[in-house]
C-alpha cells in the first residue's frame, strides 16, 4: 500500500517533561500565605511553558531556500486515515494504490519517495504534519486533505511554509494563497456554469430563487463579473413552499433567466410553476439526484457532489478509462466513491505536468543522474503549476493561473435536458 496508516504520535510534539516539586521539611517554616503564593507560581509556570511547547509544534516556520540536495522527487501526503474523516480518506488513499505502479516507476528518470501521514482528522495534526514534511523530510510537494478545515487549515499557512501544496479539498481562502492549490471543484462552479451558459445563450437579465444567503450573494457577484443584470435576489422561507411559487412568478416577470437552487423537491415544484404560469424563459437548476421528468425543458447542471449521476450522458473519455480502472479493483464503488477517489488522479496527472514543466524551468534533462536542490524545485513546481495549458482529468477541465488556484473550469460541467425522456447534453 502507497499510503500506510501512520499514527502521529502527539507526545513527539507536545509532551514536555513535568518537574515535581516537594515542599520538604526545612529549618524555617514557612507562613500558609507564602506556600501559596509559591504554589501559583509554579502553577503559573507550568501552564505557560506547556503552552509554549503546545505552540510551538503547530507553529510552521519558513522553510530554508538553501540546503540538501536529493537524487528523488519527494512527495508527501497527508490525509484521514483515522478519526471522523477517515471514510473519505481511505477512499483518497484508494486512489493513489490505484496508480502505485505509476508511481513506483519514477517521473523522468527519477524515483518517487512517497511520505505517507496521518493527520487522525484534526486539523492541528495536519498542519504540525505538513511543518515536519517541509523542514525534516524536505518533500517537494504535498497532497492533502481529506476535509475542508484541513484545507484551510493548511491555506493559512502554505505561504510560510512555502512549499507547493494540492488540496483534494476545496476552501475559498485557497484562491488567495502562492502555494497551495485546490484539485476539487470549489462549492459554487455549477452556478458559475449555469451564468457562463445564460450570457452564451446571448440573455442580459437573471433572477436567482434560492433560501441559502451565500448563494444569493455569490450568483450577485458572480453576474456583475459576466455582464449579466441580476433583477431579483430573493430568498424565501424553505418550509413555507405556498409562498415559493408567487415569489417564482414576480421574479420571472421581471427577468429573461430563472436560477433556481434548492432541495430536489423545491427544485421541481418551482419549475412546474414556473411553467404552468407561462414563463417562456430560460430556467435553470441543480441536477437532481433521481431523474424526474417533470423538469422537461429545464437546463440542469450537476451538483457537483453528485458528480456524474448519469455517466453514460456526461462522462469525458478520461472520466469512463478511470472508472473502469477503478472499479476492477472495487466492483461495488458507488458514484460518490468513484469521484472521489477520481480526485486522486487528477491530482498526480496535475502534479507530473506541473513538475515537468518546473524542471524544464531549471534546466533538467531526464536521467538517474539529476541532483535535485530542494527550494529550487519547489519554486519549478509551483510556477510549472500556474504555467500548464488547460488539461483533461477525470473529473473534466483543470487550469491553474496566477490568479485562479481553483483548477477545475466551470465547463467540465454540461448543460443537461430532458429530451424525449431521455437526460441529454445539449451544451
Amino acid at each position: 500500500m502507497i499510503i500506510q496508516r501512520i499514527v502521529l504520535d502527539l507526545q513527539t510534539f507536545m509532551n514536555f517533561q513535568k518537574t515535581t516539586f516537594q515542599i520538604s521539611s526545612i529549618h524555617k517554616p514557612l507562613m500558609a500565605k507564602q506556600v501559596i503564593l509559591l504554589m501559583l507560581l509554579l502553577l503559573c509556570f507550568g501552564l505557560s511553558f506547556g503552552q509554549a511547547q503546545t505552540q510551538a509544534s503547530i507553529q510552521p516556520q519558513a522553510p530554508a531556500t538553501t540546503g540538501a540536495i536529493a537524487n528523488e522527487l519527494r512527495i508527501g501526503i497527508i490525509l484521514s486515515q483515522t478519526g471522523p474523516q477517515s471514510g473519505k480518506g481511505a477512499i483518497q488513499a484508494g486512489g493513489f494504490d490505484l496508480l502505485a505502479a505509476e508511481l513506483a516507476q519514477g517521473w523522468f528518470g527519477l524515483p518517487i519517495k512517497v511520505f505517507a501521514r496521518d493527520d487522525q482528522s484534526q486539523v492541528s495534526n495536519t498542519l504540525a504534519l505538513a511543518n515536519v514534511l517541509v523542514r525534516n523530510d524536505e518533500v517537494h510537494v504535498i497532497i492533502c486533505c481529506s476535509s475542508q478545515q484541513a484545507a484551510s487549515m493548511l491555506a493559512q499557512n502554505a505561504d510560510i511554509l512555502r512549499t507547493p501544496i494540492l488540496s483534494l479539498s476545496h476552501h475559498p481562502s485557497i484562491d488567495s494563497t502562492k502555494w497551495m492549490f485546490s484539485i476539487a471543484a470549489p462549492q459554487h462552479l455549477s452556478l458559475e456554469r449555469m451564468l457562463i451558459d445564460v450570457k452564451a445563450m446571448g440573455l442580459r437579465s437573471v433572477a436567482i430563487m434560492s433560501s441559502q444567503p451565500a448563494v444569493q450573494s455569490y450568483v450577485q457577484q458572480e453576474a456583475a463579473r459576466q455582464g449579466l443584470e441580476l433583477r431579483v435576489s430573493q430568498g424565501y422561507d424553505v418550509y413555507a413552499n405556498n409562498l415559493m411559487p408567487e415569489a417564482l412568478f414576480v421574479a420571472s416577470k421581471q427577468a429573461e433567466a430563472v436560477i433556481v437552487w434548492d432541495n430536489d423537491n423545491l427544485v421541481s415544484l418551482a419549475y412546474t410553476s414556473l411553467r404552468e404560469r407561462g414563463y417562456e424563459g430560460a430556467i435553470y437548476v441543480p441536477n437532481p439526484q433521481l431523474p424526474d421528468q417533470k423538469l422537461i425543458g429545464a437546463r440542469l447542471v450537476p451538483r457537483t457532489e453528485s458528480f456524474n449521476p448519469f455517466p453514460q450522458q456526461i462522462a469525458y473519455q478520461a472520466f469512463s478509462a478511470y472508472r473502469q480502472r477503478y472499479t476492477a479493483n472495487n466492483p461495488a464503488a458507488n458514484a460518490v466513491e468513484l469521484a472521489t477517489a477520481a480526485y486522486t488522479s487528477d491530482t498526480i496527472q496535475m502534479l507530473r505536468e506541473g513538475a515537468t514543466r518546473g524542471m524544464g524551468f531549471m534546466g533538467y534533462q531526464s536521467g538517474y543522474n539529476i541532483q535535485l536542490e530542494t527550494w529550487p524545485l519547489r519554486l519549478g513546481i509551483r510556477d510549472g503549476l500556474v504555467s500548464t495549458p488547460q488539461r483533461v482529468g477525470a473529473h473534466g477541465l483543470y487550469h491553474f493561473t496566477e490568479d485562479r488556484h481553483s483548477g477545475l473550469l466551470p465547463e467540465s460541467f454540461p448543460i443537461l435536458e430532458y429530451i424525449d425522456g431521455q437526460l441529454v447534453v445539449v451544451r
